[in-house]
């Protein structure tokens, strides 16, 4: 897609449409993404305030939930299946800065992206932040504020900071 028109989307998503509540709105907003190369399933539900970074490496499916005020950054792939819940506020992060090599700026270090897969009738808490390469398995939920650095494995309950599991479901 032409630059210019991706930049025009992005405003008219980010200015015009994202603070604004509505189901036409999230509509319309599921619409510009889908331009921008994300893929959207059907009954998908955004709440206001929504921001994707990285459009074209987002995949929605069907019965998505997406409360207020979630950070998506789909740059290096994210996929949230088939009901997945995602509680308010929460970041789901595929990107982030190298830290290898010490005496170097992390800001000259580069970036690494790792995708990252939210499984079947997944739900996570409020304020959930997910690390890059991280996978949460289907019908697994994660507490609030729990910052995820590792996979869950499906059917189970994990929270805390680093996230671990703390019981079946």
């Amino acid at each position: 897609m032409n630059r210019l028109v991706y930049r025009l989307l992005d405003a008219i998503d980010t200015y015009a449409l994202r603070p604004m509540p509505s189901r036409l709105v999230s509509r319309l907003r599921k619409r510009l993404w889908v331009l921008q190369g994300a893929k959207v399933g059907t009954r998908v539900t955004i709440g206001t305030g929504v921001k994707v970074v990285g459009k074209s490496g987002l995949t929605l499916k069907s019965g998505v939930s997406i409360a207020r005020d979630v950070t998506l950054d789909a740059r290096g792939g994210l996929t949230l299946a088939d009901h997945a819940l995602i509680g308010f506020e929460s970041v789901l992060l595929t990107s982030t800065h190298c830290s290898d090599q010490v005496g170097v700026p992390i800001q000259d270090q580069g970036m690494f992206q790792r995708p990252c897969h939210v499984g079947e009738r997944a739900w996570l808490g409020a304020r959930v932040i997910l690390q890059p390469g991280s996978t949460i398995g289907e019908d697994a939920i994660v507490g609030s504020g729990a910052v995820v650095t590792a996979d869950i494995p499906p059917r189970s309950i994990a929270a805390g900071v680093p996230c671990r599991v703390i019981s079946a479901r």
